[in-house]
């Protein structure tokens, strides 16, 4: 049989791994267990060059689709990031980095952002796009990253954006816990979990480049357990 483009929808995948080879992109686990080797195209799609029929029948059964979520708290929206947004995020990525982020490397963190287990958004302020902000979800944990580039935001609409996503995270996962690691430096940023409810369980020295190690904080937020 013949190898053809197999596009993979976003949702039926679980986890993406390394590739092993220096030209790969992307090794992915897909909910069913089953894995293959994924490459993203001009469009933002995940594709896979395959003659699996295994996978091909799987695939095309499946025909899930992958829908935009829009989450909007008063003056506050959350929209899933998707590839029309690429120029913005090399804005704000290079504009407080050192490492220069490439065209390629902004692709591939929007088309890995999507999983079964996994969604990132862009935060929208009257209309205006100021941050993202995501999970992850190991076990029963979902780890949080919440990242305003634009502009200051008051404390109350920062708990808007913090309710949107804690909200639409326990409506559609059991989830236990919600953690994230946060520089010790980042006053502002560890205010803002301080906030929401969140306390500083461990800490830990991690590398940021090279020759540089910095101090984190492990915060974590205990919910309800489900019967």
């Amino acid at each position: 049989m013949d190898t053809i483009k197999l596009i993979i929808p976003r949702v039926l995948v679980e986890r993406h791994y390394p590739h092993p080879e220096e030209y790969g992109e992307s090794i992915i686990k897909l909910v069913n267990g089953m894995t293959t080797d994924v490459y993203t195209d001009e469009n933002g799609k995940l594709f896979s060059i395959t003659n699996d029929q295994e996978l091909i029948d799987y695939i095309n059964n499946e025909k899930k689709e992958e829908n935009l979520i829009i989450l909007t708290k008063q003056s506050v929206q959350l929209k899933t990031l998707e590839y029309l947004y690429k120029d913005i995020l090399a804005k704000w990525f290079n504009s407080l980095d050192n490492f220069e982020h490439n065209e390629e490397n902004i692709i591939y963190f929007i088309s890995h952002s999507f999983t079964s287990l996994s969604h990132q958004f862009i935060i929208s302020l009257n209309n205006e796009k100021i941050g993202l902000c995501g999970f992850s979800i190991v076990n029963k944990t979902a780890y949080l990253n919440f990242d305003f580039y634009q502009k200051k935001i008051s404390q109350k609409e920062g708990t808007n954006v913090f309710k949107l996503l804690s909200t639409y995270l326990k409506e559609h996962y059991l989830i236990e816990e919600m953690m994230t690691i946060i520089l010790v430096e980042d006053i502002k940023k560890l205010l803002f979990y301080y906030e929401n409810g969140f306390s500083n369980i461990a800490n830990s020295i991690i590398p940021t480049s090279k020759t540089e190690y910095k101090r984190v904080y492990l915060l974590a937020k205990k919910l309800p357990k489900y019967n």
